[in-house]
Order: C-alpha cells, then sequence, then structure tokens
C-alpha cells in the first residue's frame, strides 16, 4: 500500500499547532519574464548603414550648380530616355510623390579616397558629431530625413573624420557618392 501524501501547507499548519520545527521543499514558481522582441541593431540585409537600398535613388528637382541643394531618397518608376528628354520618373518616399527630373543619383558610402576638394558628395543632415553633421541614427531617419548635396570644400580636419561641404561640416560617416 502506498503511503499517503499529506499536502505541504497541511504540514505547515499541523507544525504550527504542535510547535514543531518541520522542513518542507515546496518549489515556488517564479515568473519567467517574456522574451523580448527581437529588435536589429542597425541595417536590415539589403541596406547599407545609412539604410539605403540598392534601388534606391537620390533625387533633386534642381541641378546642382554652386553651393549645396537638398536631395531626397526615392524609387525610380520610369528610367530616362530620349523620349522623356533624359528625365526619369522617381517616387520621392518623404512626400509620397511622383517627380520627373534628369538630376538623379544611385550613390553608395564614400571611402577615404571620395573625400577630396572639389568632389561631389551627400551628407546626411544629422545629430552632430564632432562638430559635424552625423549620420543617420535610424532606418526612418535615414530614408526620409534630410540629405543635402555639395561640393567639399575643405579637408583640413580629415584628421578628425570631418571635411566641410560649402558652409556646413560633414562627419566622414555621414557622407555618400554618385556610382
Amino acid at each position: 500500500m502506498k503511503p499517503a501524501r499529506i499536502a505541504p501547507a497541511l504540514l505547515v499548519g499541523l507544525a504550527a499547532c504542535a510547535e514543531l520545527p518541520i522542513s518542507v521543499n515546496v518549489p515556488v514558481p517564479v515568473p519567467v519574464p517574456a522574451p523580448a522582441p527581437s529588435v536589429p541593431a542597425g541595417p536590415r540585409v539589403g541596406e547599407d548603414q545609412h539604410y539605403v537600398q540598392a534601388d534606391d535613388w537620390f533625387i533633386s528637382e534642381q541641378p546642382l550648380e554652386g553651393g549645396w541643394i537638398y536631395v531626397h531618397l526615392a524609387k525610380q518608376r520610369v528610367a530616362p530616355t530620349p523620349g522623356t528628354k533624359m528625365q526619369g520618373q522617381y517616387f520621392k518616399l518623404v512626400d509620397s510623390r511622383d517627380v520627373w527630373t534628369a538630376n538623379a543619383w544611385q550613390t553608395r558610402p564614400a571611402v577615404a579616397s571620395d573625400l577630396r576638394v572639389g568632389n561631389t558628395v551627400i551628407c546626411f543632415e544629422g545629430p552632430q558629431v564632432n562638430d559635424a553633421y552625423g549620420p543617420p541614427r535610424s532606418k526612418d531617419d535615414g530614408r526620409t530625413g534630410t540629405w543635402f548635396m555639395g561640393r567639399i570644400t575643405d579637408t583640413s580636419d580629415g584628421f578628425k573624420n570631418v571635411v566641410r561641404i560649402d558652409q556646413y561640416n560633414c562627419h566622414t560617416s555621414a557622407l555618400r557618392v554618385a556610382r
């Protein structure tokens, strides 16, 4: 015959009445926190460190003639042809509108050999790093934030990873060049 099992709470109650020392090992459930959702620490596959995708274009409705111009990320809808006067149609991500323009560039992150006076670059107008515009910190920043294009006018602070575009300092980690 099997010995009877006595509930641990009953044993504790009996021991308290009889003033007997008793030890009962009762497992206490410990709440386990739900796992944190997996959030990528940076760009996803198919995006570079600025959250730019291989089929993205930077466009402007005006040409770069001097100083600087704002540029915006877009997706190409219609490629430029002689029949479109060498203008392409692009879907601008920041305001969801179609734009016809001849001012469009596919880009890549800049490397050290790109950083020469007179070279045209695109800079993210992001949070300051060493008194210079820094790179995008999130996908929203990179894809719909403010970018501008201009020519490098000074590289004397290159040892601090900073170049000057017109009157603005840009950290080298915030720069892109046309492919």
